[in-house]
């Protein structure tokens, strides 16, 4: 006996809403997950009275960081075989914290422009 649902092949149009209630689903995990990271500070790198304030990447392997250690700022470059301070900051220096949201909204408004 052979059942009428299988014996169908899938057509573009039966396809396309499932692809598309899929890919909503996987874009909601994915906001829901970095909203996670966002709020139980997983995704910052921090270690007792030291953390990461910034990393800038200046090659792949290759980067500049600020670590605060207690009260202090200290710039570090990074690369594959060494670390080396660069500077002992005298003034502490503020990194604003990025969104997801708005880090989001502004790379797909940079790619609708082009």
């Amino acid at each position: 006996m052979v059942f009428p649902a299988f014996a169908e092949a899938p057509t573009l149009a039966t396809s396309i809403p499932t692809l598309l209630l899929s890919l909503i689903a996987m874009l909601a995990l994915i906001f829901v997950l970095a909203t996670l990271v966002k709020k139980t500070n997983l995704g910052q790198m921090k270690s007792g009275a030291m953390r990461v304030v910034s990393v800038l990447p200046l090659t792949a392997r290759e980067k500049v960081i600020l670590i605060e250690v207690g009260d202090k700022q200290m710039l570090l470059g990074v690369s594959a075989q060494s670390v080396n301070l660069l500077k002992e900051l005298d003034e502490k220096v503020t990194v604003p914290e990025t969104d997801f949201r708005q880090t989001m909204s502004q790379f797909l408004s940079k790619g609708n422009k082009a």
